[in-house]
């Protein structure tokens, strides 16, 4: 059932991830105005209209929690404690931690960010109260550091004329990276790991923990999507 978004998902609906908390759906909405082809337009044009949307199973009410625009929300899960929502902000390189006032209700004052070393993908709850953050690319990829250089008003407004009419390439330029951290309640990040060659893993996008010592990690790469059992 569409609960929210036009009728053309090739020209709307930028969602991401999504994860169900007390009978309320819970979805990242990458950009309120570029289309899922445009993933690396999105970050070069510095888009901020990134938003947390929800669904509730129960009353059947939709809309976005009250919270400032966010830059490429993508992956988003519930805390330990089941008391906040823990999403991944690409463009930013960084989790944000929105606590849960009510089941659909936040204090946007009340929100924590932790900064990571990578862009970041999908995050997943590991085992004793940890988290694993995907890294799709590295902080040296050639997009993610024009991203970081060009940080003017002005260029990104450039940026952003050009991807919505086309012109900006509609993905990102692939780089032989894989990588995903563990980190605690606090984001403090307790390990890292990494496939610098992309040979183990390439462009990471989520982490599985099914035992305490073993790891599903999902990758892609422009060729062949592809799932790697990590021993710990």
């Amino acid at each position: 059932r569409r609960v929210h978004g036009s009728g053309s998902s090739d020209v709307y609906l930028f969602y991401d991830d999504v994860v169900v908390h007390e009978n309320v759906v819970y979805a990242t909405l990458v950009s309120d105005t570029l289309s899922w082809k445009q993933s690396a337009a999105t970050i070069l044009a510095g888009d901020n209209t990134g938003k947390i949307m929800y669904y509730d199973l129960l009353d059947k009410s939709s809309g976005s929690l009250d919270i400032p625009g966010m830059y490429f929300p993508n992956g988003i899960t519930v805390s330990h404690d089941r008391k906040s929502l823990l999403v991944n902000e690409c463009a930013s390189y960084r989790v944000v931690r929105i606590p849960l006032i009510q089941r659909k209700s936040t204090n946007k004052n009340l929100r924590e960010f932790y900064p990571m070393p990578n862009s970041v993908d999908n995050i997943r709850p590991g085992f004793g109260r940890t988290y694993w953050v995907a890294f799709p690319a590295a902080e040296t990829s050639e997009w993610l550091s024009i991203s970081r250089i060009l940080n003017s008003s002005f260029i990104r407004s450039v940026f952003a004329k050009l991807a919505r009419i086309g012109i900006l390439p509609e993905k990102n330029i692939p780089d032989n990276y894989g990588g995903f951290a563990k980190i605690d309640e606090n984001g403090k990040i307790l390990e890292i790991y990494e496939s610098p060659n992309g040979t183990l893993f390439n462009h990471v996008s989520e982490i599985h923990q099914v035992s305490a010592d073993t790891l599903l990690i999902a990758s892609y790469d422009d060729n062949v999507d592809h799932i790697v059992q990590v021993q710990l």
